[in-house]
């Protein structure tokens, strides 16, 4: 907009969009609490500040798992921080007693996240990320850093100006500050946050609500629809 002199009646947006999923579902009522991230284990991501976050919360609680799924360069270093904070890894997806599962890269996350009770993104740095898409369609509420660059922000309908140092409520879940473990401050607000979607099961059912309402924005119709429109009064101005 301030490059090119662009006034906000000609600026529009192109959604990105998926296909709402048909999951084959890994685990079934099992009554455990998943928290499932889904990305390449590298920098921008930052699973060392959701790890430190989790430590936090998981402390003397039962019933809880974190699930990451996705590989990369700092997949050893994620495993050895883990075990540093003292997060016992589990074996494998049958091991319902560990708080961390590292489950590398699958070829159909979605069989990992639906029924999930939240999907947590801790990013530095994402555009518009298809996994949140993905976490809406399933129905999933969204604990998510508010990352450099906005795009986050903007699908989710957060109303801060730069990244927040604080808790944002969302339709779809939570808007939280990124977690960095050279920060304390931030990760006790993550840890503030889990504990509201881990307990709190009317908050809970809002979001659930909140995400089918806002994926639909994000289905491939929608934004077919969108693109048309916005190429039509782009034509007519």
């Amino acid at each position: 907009k301030e490059l090119y002199s662009i006034s906000d009646g000609r600026l529009g947006t192109f959604r990105n969009f998926v296909s709402a999923p048909n999951p084959c579902p890994v685990w079934r009522d099992d009554k455990i609490h998943r928290f499932v991230f889904c990305g390449r284990l590298v920098h921008e991501k930052n699973v060392d500040g959701l790890l430190g976050a989790w430590a936090e919360f998981a402390k003397a609680r039962t019933g809880v798992q974190l699930v990451i799924l996705g590989d990369g360069p700092l997949s050893g270093d994620s495993r050895e921080l883990a075990t540093r904070l003292q997060l016992r890894i589990g074996a494998g997806p049958t091991d319902t007693q560990a708080p961390v599962l590292f489950m590398g890269m699958v070829t159909n996350p979605e069989d990992f996240m639906v029924g999930a009770h939240a999907f947590v993104l801790s990013s530095r740095h994402e555009g518009v990320p298809t996994v949140i898409l993905l976490a809406l369609s399933l129905g999933l509420p969204i604990l998510s850093a508010d990352c450099h660059s906005g795009g986050v922000r903007d699908l989710l309908g957060g109303a801060t100006q730069g990244t927040t140092k604080h808790i944002v409520p969302v339709d779809a879940g939570l808007l939280l500050p990124i977690p960095e473990r050279s920060n304390p401050e931030t990760l006790l607000i993550w840890k503030q946050a889990l504990e509201i979607a881990n307990s709190d099961d009317v908050q809970r059912t809002r979001w659930v609500e909140g995400a089918a309402a806002l994926f639909s924005q994000f289905s491939a119709a929608s934004v077919r629809k969108a693109w048309a429109d916005e190429i039509k009064s782009l034509q007519l101005a």
